[in-house]
């Protein structure tokens, strides 16, 4: 299991979640900015137990928000570029569970 959540990049991991491989079609400029690379995925995914809260709920847009509330570049973001990061964040972790597999890994 990763040392870190690989959706909050900061908590513990708990659990895992199996995941297709893919890649998004498209990466935004601001997840560049944020991430410093192309968003996808291979494998699994580690997630601590916030960020599986939300990940069992399918609430990915709420994901997304939290994410980027403890990133502190997001922060020095305006309303309008914040948005858009919120915006791409979401389309991967939405992704993400179209490639998920089921059930904790």
């Amino acid at each position: 299991m990763s040392q870190v959540c690989d959706f909050c990049c900061i908590a513990q991991p708990v659990v895992t979640y199996a995941c297709e491989d893919f890649k998004m079609e498209e990466s935004s400029i601001e997840s560049q900015r944020l991430y410093g690379k192309d968003l996808g995925s291979r494998g699994y995914w580690a997630a601590c137990s916030q960020c599986a809260g939300f990940i069992d709920a399918g609430a990915y847009e709420a994901l997304a928000k939290y994410v980027l509330s403890l990133n502190f570049h997001a922060k020095e973001l305006g309303p309008e570029r914040l948005r858009q990061a919120t915006e791409s964040l979401h389309r991967h972790f939405r992704e993400f569970h179209r490639h998920r597999k089921p059930g904790p890994f």
